[in-house]
């Protein structure tokens, strides 16, 4: 009886995601044609409060927020070894925190730029031609320091045959690279997996649905750490393992205490951290 039970339950579990909990599905990676598009929204909202204290009486708090929203829109132009290599971009949206200075990084709506790597080199320019502003140059530079690279998730997934309920654990060197987190410096993985939870609907059409979980800490020179849990839905078109949407999130966790001569100062405080993407594609 409780082997049909759990039989009946995962099957009304994995209905509603249009696959059933015995069929297996396999990811095959379809490579962008010149003239293909995408268009992305993308929002990143980090709120953070630390408090200070000497002998239990807090003497000094900071908070942090920063909020960021964009939306673009990217056509592949040229294509080497089966990657874009060269792609035109224009941001129809783009709003940063109410308190960012004048200047901040920041790129010019409606304007068309020219993203092209070349030699391992990325280069970013107006479509029309001109210098950029020192604004455009730093945000354009963050924004696309690893295009021309590998879609690391569509690597990773590429020929994988996996059935709903599945869980995939991954190493920290995967990790990295499927998060982007080759650059930071000091932060440890200590936990990243992702589930198979099956196809579910979307607007433009099915989505295979992973459940991610990504556990990460620090520990400065000074012993200040910080721990960070990040879990929440990733989905990919099924018949391209390109991005669809992303909805993730979750807690950070901070605490220790520094040493100032004499005085030993102990630091706790925490917040939270959401970012959510959608993207939508066409193929000439």
């Amino acid at each position: 009886m409780r082997t049909l039970c759990a039989y009946v339950t995962a099957l009304v579990l994995f209905a509603g995601l249009g696959l059933r909990a015995e069929d297996t599905f396999t990811f095959n990676v379809e490579v962008p044609k010149a003239g293909a598009t995408r268009t992305e929204v993308a929002d990143l909202s980090l709120d953070m409060k630390i408090d200070a204290s000497v002998g239990g009486k807090v003497v000094n708090s900071q908070t942090m927020a920063q909020k960021e929203h964009k939306k673009f829109k990217s056509t592949v132009l040229e294509l080497t070894e089966n990657e874009p290599s060269k792609v035109r971009v224009e941001f129809e949206e783009y709003k940063a925190d109410d308190g960012a200075p004048a200047g901040a990084p920041a790129p010019e709506l409606n304007k068309a730029y020219v993203v092209e790597r070349k030699d391992g080199k990325v280069s970013v320019a107006a479509e029309k031609g001109g210098d950029l502003s020192e604004a455009e140059k730093a945000f354009l530079d963050k924004e696309f320091k690893r295009f021309g690279k590998s879609d690391s998730f569509a690597k990773f997934l590429n020929g994988k045959a996996l059935k709903a309920g599945e869980k995939l654990k991954i190493s920290e060197e995967d990790a990295r690279t499927l998060f982007d987190m080759s650059g930071e410096e000091g932060m440890k993985l200590d936990e990243c997996s992702l589930v198979f939870k099956g196809l579910e609907k979307f607007e433009a059409g099915e989505a295979a649905v992973f459940e991610s979980k990504l556990l990460i800490s620090k520990v400065d020179e000074g012993g200040l750490k910080m721990n960070m849990e990040i879990t929440g839905p990733i989905a990919v078109d099924p018949k391209t393992c390109w991005p669809v949407s992303m909805k993730i999130g979750g807690p950070i966790v901070i605490g220790g205490a520094m040493k100032k001569g004499e005085i030993t100062i102990d630091m706790g405080g925490g917040g939270a951290m959401k970012m959510t993407r959608a993207a939508t594609y066409t193929q000439p």
